[in-house]
């Protein structure tokens, strides 16, 4: 399992791992220390020497250590990193986003959402889930699945899908007049939600931004949709 980058809220790692883990028949293995990062962003801000060079190598050489053949990752970026450009240099690995790993758990009745979570979330649509890789059902079917939860779709959803800012190494970058990430929210609370969800780090982080500068911690909550899980076992 692959934690990708940092999420907004960074004790949501150990909730993502039980989530994943608490199904009979389960077993999976972190890298810990041994993981870095698949290069996606430094290949999106033109660095592609760093990205084949430096990253490509150091993955390839861990993942043949280990024996690597499948890999279950948080981050939609470092899902398509894998699953599309990877193996332009002999990285073949089956790649599994943990929304769609989450989905057939409790598809197949081993991962069972019993406690009711009252909560209007907004889902929100990675670019790199959505757009480039087609996922859009995965999420929301985990989502929908948990008692209590309502979905309010943004008027900008699926394939109209809104980005939060960050990719293309805008998670770096302060831009003058209003920022991406606080459109995106503003759409999320015109739907009346209480809580925004997405399956992506970048994402979260890019909200979790926009409540501080709305003052809305104490009210609108950013969770990845395996956090929302982890709450209902």
């Amino acid at each position: 399992m692959r934690r990708g980058v940092r999420p907004a809220q960074p004790e949501g790692h150990p909730r993502h791992r039980l989530a994943c883990s608490t199904a009979p028949a389960s077993s999976y293995a972190t890298l810990g220390l041994e993981e870095m990062c698949c290069g996606e962003s430094a290949r999106r801000m033109g660095e592609e020497g760093l990205f084949q060079l430096g990253m490509v190598e150091m993955v390839k050489e861990v993942f043949a250590v280990y024996k690597v053949k499948k890999v279950i990752t948080q981050c939609p970026h470092c899902f398509n990193s894998f699953r599309n450009e990877y193996p332009q240099f002999g990285v073949n690995v089956e790649t599994v986003h943990h929304t769609v790993f989450l989905r057939d758990l409790i598809a197949d009745g081993k991962l069972v959402p019993t406690k009711e979570i009252n909560r209007l979330v907004a889902f929100h649509d990675s670019c790199y889930l959505g757009r480039h890789n087609d996922l859009y059902d995965a999420p929301r079917e985990a989502l929908g699945s948990i008692p209590g939860i309502t979905i309010n779709e943004m008027e900008r959803n699926r394939e109209r899908g809104f980005c939060c800012g960050a990719g293309g190494g805008g998670m770096w970058l302060e831009l003058p007049g209003k920022r991406i990430n606080h459109l995106r929210f503003d759409q999320a609370m015109q739907t009346g939600a209480n809580a925004v969800g997405s399956a992506c780090p970048y994402c979260l982080i890019m909200f979790d931004d926009a409540v501080k500068f709305h003052n809305l911690d104490e009210s609108v909550q950013t969770q990845d949709i395996a956090e929302i899980i982890a709450e209902s076992l």
